[in-house]
């Protein structure tokens, strides 16, 4: 799975509870998401098969009389697993972080504080390691360093340096908002049902 490079198991999110056709869940990305990430209707099909091959989604027909048919997509038990997983992990630099990790807070919202925490206080973990390893190698540069490296990863500490004090500044307005209240409700009937 191509997960921590990449954003786009976000889409499997908007499968948990319920299947979707898919310019459905193409309007609920770009109302929810539209602010953090854009992609392509003729993209999202590309990741919708990708991820079908994978066996993480499932088509099924629905007949509309006089009308064509609507594909439906369903997230199987490897596709739910699939964006676990993927919520999971942390953001690796600021590449990651100014798109991944806001689209995994979205989700863990979604999901509870208990979620959310745990997606923050992860991600603050890696941030400081990240932060430390870059550290460590300024300290270990030797004087004839050329300054494109010297900059470079100037420039990271920098960043991950800010990551760092923004979670830290906005953790409790991460962590509980009003918005966050969208998906709850259905999220946990969701869940009631499968215990």
């Amino acid at each position: 799975m191509r997960a921590r490079i990449s954003p786009e198991p976000a889409l499997l999110g908007f499968l948990l509870n319920e299947p979707m056709h898919g310019y459905d869940l193409y309007k609920q990305v770009h109302q929810q998401l539209g602010v953090v990430w854009t992609l392509g209707m003729s993209q999202m099909y590309a990741i919708f098969n990708s991820y079908a091959a994978q066996g993480w989604l499932r088509t099924r027909t629905q007949t509309q009389g006089s009308r064509p048919s609507k594909k439906i997509l369903e997230l199987t038990s490897a596709g739910r697993r699939a964006f676990e997983a993927w919520l999971d992990q942390p953001a690796h630099g600021l590449r990651e972080f100014r798109i991944d990790f806001f689209l995994r807070l979205y989700f863990a919202r979604v999901a509870g504080i208990a979620s959310t925490k745990r997606l923050i206080a992860r991600q603050i973990s890696t941030s400081q390691k990240e932060l430390e390893t870059l550290r460590a190698r300024e300290i270990q540069a030797v004087d004839g360093e050329d300054d494109f490296n010297r900059l470079a990863r100037s420039f990271r500490i920098q960043q991950l340096t800010t990551i760092l004090k923004w979670l830290e500044n906005n953790r409790a307005d991460l962590i509980q908002s009003k918005s966050a209240l969208r998906m709850t409700g259905a999220r946990k009937s969701t869940r009631a049902a499968e215990k």
